[in-house]
C-alpha cells in the first residue's frame, strides 16, 4: 500500500508540475509577443552604451527598425580627430536573444514549490539579464569591428576579430541555445542551498536545550 500510495502521489505531484510549467510557459509567451521588444529596446541600449567607449564611438541613437519590426538598430560615429568621420547603423535582431525567455520563466514556475527563497530567483533574472547583454555587446563588437575594418578606420588585427567571433558564436551557440536548461540546472542545485546551515542551527539549539 505505501509504495502504491508513494507512486500515486508521485505521480500527481509531476502532473501539477507539468499543469504549472505549461500554464506559465503559455501565459508568458501571449505576453511576451507585446512586451517582448521592450526589453530587447532595454537590453540593446544597454549593450549599445557599453561596447561604444570599447571601440571608441559615440552612440548616437537606438530605436526600432521601421522597416523590419524584428530588428532593432543602433547608430555609432567614430570620434578620431584629424579623421573623417564614419557613420555605423548596425541591426540587432532581439528574437535571437529573446526566444527562450517564455520557457525559462516556465522552468522557474515549475520550482517554485520547491525553491522558496526569493534571493535564488533574483540571481537567476540577473543572470539571465547579463547573458542577453554580453550576448548584444560581443555581437555589436564583431559587427562594428567588422565594419570598421572595411572602412579602414581600424588596422587589420586578426587576434582582436577572433576574439569578437569567438565570444559572440560561443554565446549564441553555447550559451542562449541551452539558456533554460543552463536555468534549470541552477534551480536544481539550489534547492538544497542553506539547508545545511539550517541542520546545524537546529542541532546547536537542541545541544543549548539539553545543557
Amino acid at each position: 500500500m505505501d509504495k502504491a500510495d508513494n507512486k500515486k502521489q508521485l505521480r500527481k505531484r509531476l502532473i501539477n508540475i507539468s499543469l504549472v510549467f505549461i500554464a506559465a510557459f503559455v501565459l508568458t509567451l501571449a505576453l511576451w509577443l507585446f512586451v517582448g521588444k521592450y526589453y530587447g529596446y532595454v537590453i540593446t541600449s544597454i549593450s549599445a552604451h557599453a561596447i561604444a567607449p570599447a571601440k571608441n564611438l559615440k552612440l548616437d541613437l537606438v530605436k526600432f527598425d521601421p522597416e523590419n519590426k524584428n530588428n532593432i538598430s543602433t547608430f555609432f560615429r567614430t570620434q578620431k580627430k584629424l579623421t573623417k568621420n564614419v557613420g555605423l547603423r548596425q541591426n540587432v535582431n532581439f528574437g535571437h536573444f529573446t526566444f527562450n525567455v517564455p520557457l525559462t520563466i516556465g522552468i522557474l514556475a515549475a520550482f517554485f514549490p520547491f525553491i522558496r527563497k526569493r534571493r535564488v530567483y533574483i540571481e537567476v533574472a540577473v543572470l539571465v539579464i547579463t547573458i542577453h547583454i554580453l550576448y548584444v555587446f560581443f555581437l555589436e563588437g564583431l559587427k562594428l569591428s567588422e565594419a570598421l575594418l572595411r572602412s579602414g578606420y581600424e588596422k587589420p588585427n586578426e587576434a582582436k576579430l577572433v576574439f569578437w567571433q569567438f565570444s559572440e558564436g560561443f554565446l549564441k551557440s553555447m550559451v542562449l541555445r541551452f539558456e533554460p536548461f543552463l536555468i534549470g540546472a541552477y534551480l536544481y542545485f539550489s534547492r538544497t542551498r542553506g539547508l545545511e546551515k539550517q541542520v546545524e542551527e537546529v542541532e546547536e539549539i537542541d545541544e543549548m536545550e539539553e545543557d
